[in-house]
């Protein structure tokens, strides 16, 4: 088995695990708590202006 099938093997189980804890998580539960909530969204925003920052430091 080559490293991309290794890779792709992995990914797949990883997909797997994260549709079957989705299927077996109780409904209305809240995953995230307010912190990790909003580091996701400040994660979020700081990925999203990546390319403007890339732009200004190339030009």
């Amino acid at each position: 088995m080559d490293l991309h099938n290794v890779y792709e093997h992995r990914m797949m189980q990883q997909q797997q695990r994260s549709m079957d804890a989705e299927r077996n998580r109780p409904a209305g539960r809240n995953d995230y708590s307010d912190r990790q909530l909003s580091a996701l969204v400040l994660l979020s925003m700081i990925m999203a202006s990546l390319p403007a920052i890339a732009n200004s430091v190339i030009a």
